[in-house]
C-alpha cells in the first residue's frame, strides 16, 4: 500500500483528499503545522510527501532539505496555486520531484502516487540489486507491457555506477526517464501490443545520454513545447516541461521519435 504523507495548514483540503486517497487503497498521513513534518517523515517513512508550498512557519521549499535527508527515497511533490515556470525550477533545483499546481483532480493525484510508488521503490530496489555497468544500457518493451520499478531500478544502477552524483542517479534521471517513457507508451503507441517503447542509456565523457524511442508515428515538439507554455492551469506540470527542467540539454532526432536527453556528470 503506497505511503503519502501530506504536509499541508489547509485542514479542510487536505482532510478531503486524504479521505479520497485512502477510499482509493493509499495509506495517508497529515500534518497541519511544519513543526511536526521531520517527526512524522521519520515514523511514516512515505514513498510520497506532498507538500504545500506557503505554509506558517516553514515554507514547503524549506522542507525539503530535512525531509530529502530524513527519507531519500521518497518522492517529494510541492503543491501550489501560483503557475510559474520560475517557481517549478526553483522548487526542482531545491529537490522536489514534481509539482502540483492547483486546482488538480483526484485522477491527477492518484497517478502521481502510483509513478512515485513506482520511483519510490526502484531506489530501494537499486540498493538489493546487481550493479548494472554494461555500457550502454538498453531497455525495451511492447505496447501493452509496462516499465517496472525493477527496470528503472537498473537504470539508477548503471548512472551510480557511470559516476552520477545521488541527486542526478536517485531523482533526475528516473524522474525524466519514467515521464518520457510514460509518453511513448501512451501516446506515441497507444499501448498497441504490436508496437514497441524503449530506453538506452550510455556514458560519455563527461555525461549521461538518454534516449526514449517508441515505434509509433513522428510527433510535432514545436507543438508540444508550444502547448505546455500555454497550458490550462491545474494539474501535475507537463512532462515535457519537467524534462526540460531535469535534463541539462534536450532535443528531438530520428524524424521527431527519439527524445534525447542530457545530463551532466
Amino acid at each position: 500500500m503506497p505511503r503519502v504523507l501530506m504536509i499541508d495548514d489547509d485542514q479542510q483540503v487536505s482532510a478531503v483528499l486524504a479521505m479520497a486517497l485512502e477510499a482509493l487503497g493509499h495509506d495517508v498521513t497529515i500534518s497541519n503545522v511544519t513543526e511536526k513534518a521531520e517527526e512524522l517523515c521519520k515514523e511514516v517513512k512515505p514513498d510520497l510527501i506532498l507538500l504545500d508550498m506557503m505554509m506558517p512557519g516553514r515554507s514547503g521549499i524549506e522542507l525539503l532539505k530535512p525531509l530529502t535527508q530524513i527519507s531519500p527515497d521518497a518522492v517529494i511533490c510541492m503543491m501550489t496555486g501560483l503557475v510559474d515556470d520560475k517557481l517549478l525550477v526553483r522548487s526542482l533545483e531545491a529537490g522536489a520531484w514534481n509539482i502540483l499546481y492547483k486546482p488538480y483532480s483526484l485522477a491527477e493525484l492518484s497517478e502521481l502516487v502510483k509513478l512515485s510508488e513506482l520511483l519510490s521503490h526502484a531506489i530501494r530496489n537499486e540498493k538489493n540489486g546487481d550493479e548494472m555497468t554494461e555500457s550502454p544500457l538498453e531497455l525495451s518493451w511492447t505496447g501493452d507491457q509496462q516499465f517496472t520499478a525493477d527496470d528503472i531500478a537498473k537504470l539508477v544502477s548503471f548512472a551510480a555506477a557511470a559516476g552520477a552524483n545521488s541527486d542526478l542517479a536517485n531523482r533526475r534521471l528516473p524522474v525524466v526517464a519514467a515521464e518520457l517513457l510514460i509518453n511513448a507508451q501512451t501516446h506515441g503507441i497507444a499501448r498497441q501490443a504490436d508496437q514497441r517503447y524503449g530506453l538506452i542509456c550510455s556514458k560519455n565523457d563527461a555525461s549521461l545520454a538518454l534516449d526514449v524511442s517508441d515505434s509509433g508515428k513522428p510527433f510535432n515538439w514545436q507543438i508540444a513545447a508550444r502547448d505546455f507554455r500555454f497550458s490550462a492551469a491545474g494539474g501535475s506540470a507537463p512532462g515535457l516541461q519537467l524534462v526540460r527542467a531535469l535534463a541539462d540539454s534536450l532535443s528531438f532526432s530520428e524524424k521527431n521519435k527519439t527524445v534525447h536527453a542530457v545530463f551532466n556528470l
